[in-house]
């Protein structure tokens, strides 16, 4: 039922697209149904049978997705449209990543406060979804913060308002030194030219966004975005998309 194997830091995507590949070329009666990579911070879980995309989470995030380890205890899982459930993967994931944010910056009490975290985690989408839909480089957005920031978070936030100032500026106009952020395209538009303050960020919503950007955001339709956004900072409206979970 159950392959398990413990992976370096960061390996859990590979050794996991490794037994993917080994599972296939199984006999099916031979072939184990989960198959599931950690590396002492995260997992990557694949469930055979149903073959929908790789999950990647970290610990934190796992009471979200248990019940991908449902068949284990000889139970099988709802399933809905893979569109449907990676719009509402999506929003669980971003979720959590605001409620992170907003519980570092307790003081953020005002509607300019508000205005200023819907304006980030609009950017935070925004860069997510390029990530995958081929705006930028495939996965350089997360590459960038994962190998550019520290473990605990501290500098978080001076690197993500350098990212989204570079992202403001028009090539001619860019400085010609080379920084974690330097890969990511000018984006011609008006996301990113308001100035609003930086939120505070720590280990956890580092980590929490790295989750975000495990997951595969071409799936997600771009149509939702508007109505993820609104589920994302009023939880009374999570449930609209699917999300039936107490929040924490």
């Amino acid at each position: 039922m159950l392959r398990f194997e413990a992976t370096p830091p960061g390996g859990t995507a590979s050794a996991l697209e490794r037994m993917r590949e080994e599972a296939e070329t199984s006999p099916k009666s031979r072939r184990p149904r989960i198959l599931l990579a950690f590396d002492g911070e995260g997992i990557a879980v694949f469930d055979t049978k149903i073959a929908d995309e790789m999950l990647r989470v970290g610990l934190d995030m796992l009471s979200l997705e248990g019940d991908v380890f449902f068949p284990l205890g000889g139970h099988e899982r709802y399933i809905p449209t893979k569109e449907k459930m990676a719009d509402v993967r999506a929003t669980r994931f971003i979720s959590r990543f605001h409620d992170a944010v907003r519980d570092a910056n307790l003081a953020w009490t005002t509607d300019t406060d508000r205005h200023a975290l819907n304006i980030f985690i609009a950017r935070i989408l925004f860069c997510l979804f390029s990530d995958d839909v081929g705006i930028f480089e495939k996965d350089v957005f997360e590459k960038a913060v994962r190998q550019s920031t520290k473990v605990d978070g501290t500098d978080l936030g001076e690197f993500l308002e350098g990212a989204f100032q570079h992202m403001n500026t028009p090539p001619a106009g860019r400085r010609s030194e080379t920084k974690g952020w330097s890969k990511l395209k000018y984006v011609n538009g008006s996301l990113f030219d308001e100035a609003v303050p930086m939120p505070a960020l720590d280990r956890r919503c580092r980590k929490l966004l790295l989750d975000c950007a495990g997951l595969n955001w071409k799936l997600i339709n771009p149509d939702i975005f508007g109505s993820m956004l609104q589920a994302v900072v009023d939880v009374e409206k999570r449930g609209e998309l699917g999300m039936h979970y107490p929040v924490v």
